[in-house]
């Protein structure tokens, strides 16, 4: 379904206008688009659309909004190769609400877009099968961030553009992933290994190359099942 509406509010409401800056109840309704389009056998292009808060009206509020549009495919006949290049851009105010009740997140992890809010990022991705049971993966991001937050208070009362000093970000990870029966062995290296340092601590990020191992075991729910029906 390419449209999703979370709840509809009436569009009567005066919360919006010039003289209610510190008042009202801006009602978090959300509507999220998506599509994908198959340009050939080999390649397609697809979309996000999230709305947070539209102004239809002449407000003192910015939209509240999020696009993602990019390209995904395979390299030819060689299913072994899949890619995808993405642009991404988040308002500074989306996800965000002035009562500080709906913060997007569950268990300290964003729900929305993984590196948060108020950005623009650029993103190639592949994974390039080099056996069976063994995958190069990797992923690269080129991050403009603002000062917003998921932790950020909700100040969108004020229509007139700041000048606000953006960060800009590499963050790389390259891995090797080994599948050996129940187990998965994943090693690598990245620029930034927790993405909740944009998302919302947002202050302080120093670009470090870090190494990572991890391991990982799978149980086989449907082979225990059938082992007790036994």
């Amino acid at each position: 379904n390419p449209f999703m509406p979370f709840f509809v509010v009436g569009l009567e409401n005066k919360e919006n206008e010039f003289n209610m800056i510190n008042g009202g109840d801006n009602d978090n309704s959300m509507l999220f688009f998506h599509g994908r389009y198959n340009l050939n056998k080999f390649i397609s292009i697809y979309s996000e659309l999230i709305i947070d808060d539209y102004q239809i009206d002449k407000t003192i509020r910015h939209n509240q909004s999020g696009f993602t549009i990019g390209l995904d495919g395979i390299w030819k006949n060689n299913s072994r190769f899949v890619w995808a290049l993405e642009w991404t851009k988040i308002d500074p105010w989306t996800y965000l609400h002035q009562g500080q009740f709906t913060n997007w997140t569950h268990k300290d992890h964003p729900i929305g877009y993984h590196f948060g809010l108020d950005l623009e990022n650029f993103q190639f991705h592949f994974k390039y099968k080099i056996k069976n049971n063994l995958d190069l993966i990797s992923n690269f991001n080129y991050l403009r961030k603002g000062p917003n937050s998921f932790a950020s208070n909700w100040e969108n009362n004020n229509q007139e553009d700041q000048n606000i000093e953006n960060e800009y970000f590499f963050v790389n990870s390259l891995s090797i992933i080994k599948k050996m029966n129940n187990f998965m062995l994943k090693v690598g290296f990245s620029t930034n290994l927790i993405k909740n340092d944009f998302a919302i601590i947002n202050k302080n990020i120093t670009q470090k190359n870090n190494f990572f191992i991890g391991l990982s075991y799978f149980f086989n729910a449907k082979k225990v099942l059938n082992k007790n029906n036994d």
